[in-house]
This record gives C-alpha cells, sequence and structure tokens, in this order.
C-alpha cells in the first residue's frame, strides 16, 4: 500500500511538472473571489492551488492529531486508574487467600476436636470426667 501512494505521488509530481513546462508562457484570466485577475500565468495558478491543498490538509490533520492525543490521554490516565484499582483487588485477593487458609486449619481442627468429643459422648460407660473436661476446654479455647 506505501509503495502505491509513492508511485501515486511521482505520479502526480512528474504531471505538475510537465504542466509546468508545457504551459510556461500561458495566460488565463481568473475570476477570483468576484475579482478579475486577466493574465495569470498557469503555473502560478497550479502551484497557488496546490499551496492551498497542502495547507488544508495539514490544518486537518493537526485537528485529528491534536483529537487524537487528548483521547490518549484520557485513556492512558483511565488505564492508570484501573491498574491501581487491579493492584488494590490482588492484595484483597491475597489477604483473602490467607484468611480462607486460616478458617480451613481451624476447621480442619475443630472438626477433629468434635470427633474426639462425640466418640467420647457415644459411650456413657466409659466416660471419664477429666476427659470431657479436657475436651470441652480445648473446644471452648
Amino acid at each position: 500500500m506505501l509503495y502505491m501512494k509513492r508511485l501515486l505521488q511521482a505520479t502526480f509530481l512528474f504531471g505538475i511538472i510537465w504542466l509546468t513546462i508545457k504551459n510556461y508562457d500561458a495566460k488565463v484570466n481568473l475570476d477570483l473571489f468576484g475579482k478579475q485577475v486577466e493574465d495569470s500565468s498557469v503555473i502560478v495558478i497550479i502551484f497557488f492551488s496546490i499551496f492551498t491543498g497542502v495547507l488544508t490538509a495539514t490544518f486537518f490533520a493537526t485537528l485529528r492529531e491534536f483529537k487524537n492525543s487528548r483521547e490518549f490521554r484520557v485513556i492512558s490516565r483511565e488505564n492508570k486508574r484501573m491498574k491501581k484499582e487491579v493492584e488494590l483487588a490482588s492484595k484483597d485477593i491475597l489477604l483473602l487467600k490467607g484468611n480462607l487458609e486460616k478458617v480451613t486449619l481451624e476447621k480442619e481442627s475443630f472438626g477433629s476436636e468434635i470427633k474426639a468429643l462425640k466418640e467420647v459422648l457415644s459411650y456413657p460407660e466409659k466416660r471419664d470426667e477429666k476427659i470431657v473436661t479436657g475436651h470441652v476446654q480445648k473446644f471452648l479455647d
């Protein structure tokens, strides 16, 4: 695509050069915004037209670039804000993971204590008050 663009530009440039050479002595009468310009050179008109086109294209390209830079700043700020939110969320997740591990360990220890208490309570004739109170005391701690 770049080669096609460059080829088109080169063709346009050679066309302008050819017109300049062919119409070097040509003169025209030009009506410009209601004013009559007599005996103007075709070369001057062509170059003035090209210059006006370049200025117009530059103006609109500058406007587009300004708009893109504003959008980039807004998106960049949004990106920084979201990055901070993700970092905070990941820290929260790590804290919750640590708390979950603690709860899991406590659950397992409570589960073993409950099993021991159920075993003690299931055999009323083998109950020893010291064992029961010891298990209950561990459970309450």
